[in-house]
């Protein structure tokens, strides 16, 4: 009775580590979310450029190209800028 409860001790505790492995770390989740962000901010940013009248052609290639080599500052600067060319 004892070996088998052991057993069954045993094999739950070997569950639990498999578990452990299945469940990702605070750490992951965190740079997923940042990823997707990410990720979001650069389609809508490219979105918003291949969509927007006000700009020509050759502006829309130069800031397609900064978001696209400046990941995460291209798109905040685009829309940075363009809120500022809003106002005035």
């Amino acid at each position: 009775m004892l070996a088998k409860l052991s057993q069954r001790v045993q094999s739950n505790k070997n569950v639990i580590k498999n578990m452990d492995l299945l469940s990702p770390g605070t750490g992951l989740i965190i740079w997923q979310l940042f990823a997707l962000t990410c990720t979001l901010l650069f389609i809508t940013a490219w979105v918003v450029i291949l969509r927007s009248k006000s700009l020509d052609s050759s502006t829309k290639r130069i800031w397609m190209l900064a978001t696209m080599l400046i990941p995460i500052l291209g798109p905040v600067l685009f829309f940075v800028s363009r809120s500022s060319l809003k106002k005035s």
